[in-house]
C-alpha cells in the first residue's frame, strides 16, 4: 500500500510554498520570519474556516426578532484579509541585505572615489608625520 499524504490546510500549504521559495533563494527564515510564518498559517486557516461558515450560513443573517445583519464571520474575514498582506511583507524571500543588483559602472565610480579619498588621507598622514 502507498502511504497517503495527510491533507494540508490552506495555511500549511501557503507556509510550505513560502519556505520552498526561500530555500530556492538559499535563505533560511530567521526567528522573526518563523513567527510571522506561524501567524500567517494560523490566519489563513482561520480565513478558510470563516469562508466556509459564511458560505454555509450566507452573508446575511436574520435574528429571531427579524433584524437582518451582516454575518460576523464576513466582518472578521475582511479584517484578516486586510492584515495578511502586512504580515506577508515582513517575510523576505530573497536576500534582504543585497537588495537590487548594483550597477557595475556606478560601483566602479564609487570605488574610485573611496580609493582617491584613502590616498589623500594617507598623503596627509605622511606629511603630518614628517
Amino acid at each position: 500500500m502507498t502511504a497517503r499524504k495527510p491533507k494540508q490546510s490552506p495555511g500549511q500549504r501557503l507556509r510550505a510554498e513560502i519556505v520552498s521559495e526561500m530555500a530556492e533563494a538559499h535563505v533560511i527564515p530567521d526567528s522573526k520570519e518563523d513567527a510571522l510564518l506561524d501567524a500567517v498559517q494560523t490566519m489563513v486557516d482561520r480565513m478558510a474556516e470563516l469562508d466556509a461558515a459564511v458560505t454555509r450560513d450566507g452573508p446575511l443573517l436574520t435574528s429571531g426578532t427579524g433584524v437582518t445583519k451582516v454575518h460576523p464571520g464576513l466582518v472578521e474575514y475582511r479584517q484578516l484579509a486586510g492584515t495578511l498582506p502586512r504580515m506577508l511583507a515582513g517575510i523576505v524571500i530573497g536576500d534582504s541585505f543585497t537588495g537590487a543588483p548594483k550597477d557595475a559602472a556606478k560601483q566602479r565610480a564609487a570605488n574610485a572615489r573611496w580609493s582617491r579619498r584613502d590616498q589623500l588621507r594617507d598623503a596627509q598622514a605622511a606629511r603630518a608625520g614628517l
